[in-house]
């Protein structure tokens, strides 16, 4: 099994500490360094040559919107997925516009983390659950007019519901945690999360499934 090179970049130690434990008990990756600011993370970006980055957004010395334009001339090969507080639109459209695969909210880690870094190693254009389809519940429109006259849609619309409201109650949990805790708590904390966001893609996946056919069906 192949393994991919992570460089951590974020200015809080007990953080960082945190996602490399939890990245190292998949076995598929190995964390070849870590930053605590923006110019830091550009020296290490063009010595290491790693795979993928996790770059914080906010940064000391250095932003990094800024960090990312430079390490995109010093290890051009690197794939960034952004980790951030802000999730606005104008953030991720900048995100994408300097290079970045991904961005990653900070509420979204504990459910998204592997799965965005899985899709930024892949090429894929990455936008976590704060940054994306919570934003958008009407995402499906084009389906809405079988949706409305349709009672299984409904009712799996509501199982859907209920799976992200699940989901966002641990994330909730975990970012009330927040760095304080012993690293088996937020462990444990981060698999229910991971569970929870699990169930929230088969829900959804059973939905869009449901409505698409209705749609073929007229």
């Amino acid at each position: 099994m192949e393994v991919t090179k992570i460089l951590i970049v974020d200015d809080v130690g007990q953080y960082r500490k945190l996602i490399r434990r939890v990245l190292r008990r998949s076995g598929r990756y190995a964390i070849v360094g870590e930053a605590a600011d923006g110019l830091e993370a550009v020296r290490k970006a063009g010595k290491l040559k790693p795979d993928l980055i996790l770059l914080d957004t906010n940064l000391p010395r250095l932003s990094g919107i800024e960090a990312c334009r430079r390490i995109r001339k010093v290890s051009p090969e690197s794939k960034i997925l952004f980790m951030t507080a802000d999730p606005s639109a104008e953030a991720l459209e900048e995100s994408f516009r300097l290079g970045a695969g991904g961005c990653l909210h900070r509420l979204d880690v504990a459910g998204e983390l592997f799965e965005a870094m899985d899709a930024v190693i892949e090429g894929e254009l990455y936008a976590s659950s704060h940054t994306e389809y919570y934003k958008n519940p009407e995402r499906y429109s084009d389906y809405a007019a079988n949706y409305k006259r349709c009672p299984d849609c409904l009712g799996l619309s509501s199982l859907y519901r209920e799976a992200v409201d699940e989901f966002r109650q641990r994330v909730h949990k975990l970012a009330q945690a927040g760095i304080s805790y012993e690293f088996g708590i937020f462990n444990k904390l981060f698999e229910q999360c991971e569970a929870a966001h699990q169930e929230c893609i088969l829900a959804r996946n059973k939905l869009v499934g449901h409505l698409r056919e209705q749609h073929a069906s007229g």
